[in-house]
């Protein structure tokens, strides 16, 4: 993979995104990669109180075999909190 875009982070996430990231530069393409990326992602936005996260991904295939440039794009959406009322 040539490049690796993010869009769509906020900054108080956007640490712990990219450390949950298989994919970086400098690897091969890898779909495989790209789905794993997504399930961590979502699982991470899910455990956080972003019930309505979303995740796409989308590639441009570059000159060298093997190689691409991946752009991830997420939806956080709106965080929610439960509070207990006793």
């Amino acid at each position: 993979m040539e490049s690796l875009d993010i869009e769509g982070v906020s900054p108080a996430n956007r640490d712990a995104v990219m450390r949950l990231l298989e994919s970086q530069p400098g690897q091969p393409f890898s779909e495989e990669n790209a789905a794993i990326d997504r399930d961590n992602v979502l699982d991470y936005y899910y455990n956080h109180g972003y019930a309505n996260a979303n995740f796409s991904w989308s590639f441009t295939p570059a000159a060298k075999p093997e190689r691409a440039g991946m752009h991830y794009t997420v939806q956080e959406g709106t965080q929610n909190f439960l509070r207990r009322s006793w």
